[in-house]
């Protein structure tokens, strides 16, 4: 299902100020982490959180999302992201 609305999930949900002030609270300011995003979809969250300094770790189950998340990202070399397809039930690592 997923596959199919790939190409248009950044913009049927799209990441919001409040969502990206919440990421943001939610860690200390003038440090930087590393951090798992689960479900990361076409990984907006994930490029927001590396633009301010974070080391991102984004996994999705759907092959097709995270294939639209490493793509962006190689717009922006500069950021620390890594992006896999893996699931999370199943995952032994």
């Amino acid at each position: 299902m997923y596959s199919l609305m790939s190409r248009f999930y950044s913009e049927v949900f799209p990441l919001t100020l409040d969502k990206v002030s919440f990421a943001q609270k939610s860690t200390f300011w003038g440090k930087a982490y590393r951090i798992l995003d689960v479900g990361c979809s076409t990984g907006d969250l994930c490029m927001a959180l590396a633009r301010i300094g974070h080391q991102m770790t984004g996994i999705d189950l759907d092959e097709s999302m995270i294939q639209m998340a490493a793509n962006s990202a190689q717009n922006y070399p500069e950021l620390t992201i890594d992006y896999q397809q893996m699931d999370i039930m199943t995952s032994s690592s």
